[in-house]
């Protein structure tokens, strides 16, 4: 009634992101590197992570790396001229989201 605007209490978050969409990959500037992005998973997320893999009907996938965001994406190191598969999930500080469905690129 005074014309002092209201300060809304800060949500508090209690399911962990949505699964990852989008996930897209490029060869890096680089050679063996890899490069990639995806749509942000919302719900607070801190950050993203990532693991790889050289075929995931088959083999283990890598130890979980950590970005910073949906667009820094990004594996060094790859063997030139093979396949990598990679997924990523969103964490916020209630836990991880489910992992993407796996993109694939052939390293350069």
């Amino acid at each position: 009634a005074i014309g002092i605007p209201l300060v809304k209490k800060p949500t508090r978050t209690t399911q962990p992101p949505d699964q990852v969409q989008n996930v897209m990959l490029n060869n890096g500037a680089d050679s063996g590197e890899v490069e990639g992005t995806c749509d942000p998973a919302g719900n607070n997320t801190r950050v993203y992570e990532g693991q790889w893999t050289l075929d995931p009907a088959t083999e283990s996938w890598s130890e979980t790396s950590i970005f910073p965001n949906s667009r820094s994406i990004q594996f060094t190191g790859r063997a030139r001229g093979k396949d990598v598969w990679v997924r990523v999930r969103a964490r916020n500080v209630v836990g991880p989201g489910a992992w993407s469905n796996p993109a694939v690129i052939m390293v350069a």
